[in-house]
């Protein structure tokens, strides 16, 4: 094999791996386990190869390094299509997860329902530690993102969300799906 041969494949190698790299660290893509922000990822390419006198050789590419950056990503599960009848309360439950590579911050937006039939929607939050956001006590949007477990949402760990509607007296019998936005 040439020399120029051997560059060409070291120079194929090292195209190869930051291709895999770019694709792995891809915004929305979910992993079973995230690496940690700010871990050094380094990488060197080998290549062993015969001459035309079947002398081996082996060579290394320059060594690469990058460092992994926060990779956000929230997954949201949930509004179920209910038929409702006018003056109606009715309790959507969303699953939220960070599945992100990092512990941060998801901000839950107003919910939208397909009929436009709600007349005051507050929410409750399970699994929350203290606050007015518990189950036991229903809150606004903004006490509900206030909560620990949504400022800190842990990757993996999902976060049940009840969004409380009633829908108003003047709209007629409906079947109502509700989008629970979070970023």
């Amino acid at each position: 094999m040439t020399r120029s041969f051997v560059r060409t494949l070291l120079r194929y190698a090292a195209v190869g791996a930051w291709f895999a790299f770019v694709l792995a660290a891809l915004p929305g893509t979910v992993r079973a386990a995230g690496t940690a922000p700010q871990t050094q990822i380094t990488n060197t390419a080998t290549a062993s190869y015969q001459d035309a006198n079947n002398v081996s050789y082996t060579t290394n590419s320059n060594t690469v390094s990058t460092t992994v950056q926060n990779a956000p990503a929230i997954g949201v599960v949930g509004g179920t299509p209910q038929t409702v009848a006018p003056g109606q309360t009715v309790t959507d439950t969303f699953t939220v997860t960070n599945n992100g590579n990092a512990t941060g911050p998801i901000t839950i937006g107003t919910p939208t329902e397909t009929t436009g039939a709600t007349a005051t929607v507050i929410f409750v939050l399970n699994g929350a530690a203290t606050g007015t956001g518990s189950v036991a006590t229903p809150c606004p949007l903004a006490t509900l993102n206030a909560q620990p477990a949504l400022t800190g949402a842990t990757p993996g760990t999902p976060i049940l969300i009840g969004a409380i509607y009633t829908v108003a007296t003047t709209n007629p019998p409906a079947t109502v799906t509700t989008t629970l936005p979070a970023s």
